[in-house]
């Protein structure tokens, strides 16, 4: 069972990750392409070392494209997901990130004629309505759809998009092979994001820049342990498991609001919590559905 451990260790830390990244781009550095370079930085560091270290670099031609192709949808994805954090609670935008088999399961019915269950369209419907109802905000007395959340679907929607590309176009290297080219694609959208944007960086955000290398590291790592966790054990389970990752959001969120609330603010109400979980536990059955 020690695929069991390495899940849950891979949605510990990106549970971990996911709350720091809200507090950091709520409280130490708010620009969303400053948070993409720097957290990329760590991300791309640890996965080119994991590469050189246990890949091979001599890969055909077709497949370093599209392992570059992929790193940059990777980092774009990135790019989106901080700028929904700076505009959304965290445990808003997390689940929707969960909803990559949403985006997925189309792109291979028309990409290459996938054909899935009734079971897994259930599925599929029940992550949606779960997306809507937790993108529902009420202000002024009058409901109102989060933008952020449209942010984060696009995130997701690039996720996917790179997940697909790297399972159908990819099968002739192994993971540990393509992380080296993924991170030449990642850093070619840093370098374009900052040839665009031309961010500075105050003197008071250098602690926040290095929180955030230090999140990507983290981030890599918690993707080492799942691509461990699926090494050992089925890609269905470990998949299914890393799926309750909202839900330990949505409790960590929700307690250090209430703790510490200068740290992470959320809001607590009876009906907002009720609301969360509803479409949290929605979002969280329909995966295990498709898984």
């Amino acid at each position: 069972m020690a695929w069991v451990i390495l899940a849950l260790f891979a949605a510990v830390i990106a549970t971990v990750v996911n709350i720091a990244d809200k507090f950091i781009v709520s409280n130490k550095l708010k620009n969303p392409v400053l948070a993409t370079i720097f957290s990329g930085a760590g991300n791309f560091l640890l996965f080119i070392i994991a590469s050189l270290a246990f890949g091979d670099l001599s890969l055909p031609f077709g497949v370093i494209l599209v392992a570059i192709f992929a790193g940059i949808l990777y980092n774009l994805a990135i790019w989106l997901y901080y700028l929904a954090m700076s505009k959304e609670e965290v445990s808003r935008c997390i689940p929707i990130f969960s909803m990559t088999p949403v985006f997925v399961l189309p792109i291979a019915f028309f990409m290459f004629g996938e054909r899935f269950s009734v079971l897994t369209y259930l599925g599929i419907a029940l992550m949606v309505v779960g997306a809507v109802v937790l993108s529902i905000k009420r202000s002024a007395r009058r409901f109102r759809f989060s933008s952020a959340i449209l942010i984060a679907l696009g995130a997701t929607l690039l996720v996917a998009l790179r997940n697909v590309v790297t399972k159908h176009y990819t099968l002739q290297a192994s993971m540990w092979s393509l992380f080296f080219w993924i991170s030449v694609g990642g850093i070619i959208v840093s370098l374009a994001l900052m040839a665009v944007y031309r961010p500075r960086i105050r003197r008071s955000e250098f602690k926040g820049a290095g929180y955030l290398v230090i999140v990507g590291m983290l981030t890599a790592v918690s993707f080492f342990a799942f691509t461990a966790a699926i090494s050992r054990g089925s890609v269905s389970l470990v998949s299914a498991f890393m799926e309750v990752q909202p839900l330990l959001v949505f409790f960590a969120a929700t307690a250090l609001s209430m703790a510490y609330p200068m740290m992470l603010k959320e809001k607590i109400t009876r009906a907002v919590l009720v609301q969360k979980a509803l479409a949290i536990v929605m979002i969280i059955i329909g995966a295990f559905i498709i898984a």
